[in-house]
């Protein structure tokens, strides 16, 4: 799944403010359904047309939140299925932000 259609955050505080962005991601969304490569995009306009490129899998990100105060960060990732029941799944992703 790309990352505009996957999952978005927003991160919001003081506008020009430096921050890290930690992420905890699963390996799995259930029996027989791996996830591969993460990829994300982040932008300080609500626009992922526009976005740059974001590793989530290696190290913390640093970005500057926009003149707004906000960052928004889209994440999507590739998936392997092997026999997988057909059905939803969800796993949760969590998105850590430090404030420099």
């Amino acid at each position: 799944m790309a990352p505009a259609a996957g999952g978005t955050f927003q991160i919001s505080g003081s506008s020009s403010t430096p921050v890290d962005i930690f992420f905890t991601l699963p390996a799995a969304l259930g029996p027989n359904l791996g996830i591969g490569t993460w990829t994300g995009l982040s932008n300080t306009s609500n626009s992922s047309d526009s976005a740059t490129a974001l590793t989530v899998s290696a190290g913390p990100p640093t970005r500057t939140l926009g003149p707004s105060g906000k960052l928004h960060v889209w994440v999507g990732a590739t998936l392997t299925t092997s026999g997988a029941a057909a059905g939803s799944y969800a796993v949760p992703v969590v998105l850590t932000v430090v404030y420099n």
